[in-house]
């Protein structure tokens, strides 16, 4: 998904079809970043999964807690 000005592109698609757009952002073999973001429990876990098991080269960097500050974190 593309990046216009400081707002990402944001879509509620099917999963095939993010898969699919995916994959062709990939194609050209050059480095790209995806976020997946929505509210607890919508899959996006599960989303991230499942386009790492369908692009060739993607990994999964998890974010978990990123929001919370660091003292938090630590206490943990």
């Amino acid at each position: 998904m593309k990046n216009f000005g400081s707002q990402p592109r944001r879509a509620s698609i099917p999963v095939a079809e993010a898969l699919t757009r995916a994959r062709a952002v990939a194609a050209d073999g050059r480095r790209r970043m995806l976020g997946i973001t929505g509210p607890p429990g919508a899959g996006k876990s599960t989303l991230a999964e499942q386009v790492v098991g369908a692009v060739s080269g993607a990994v999964l960097v998890p974010m978990d807690g990123f929001h919370l500050a660091q003292a938090v974190l630590e206490a943990s």
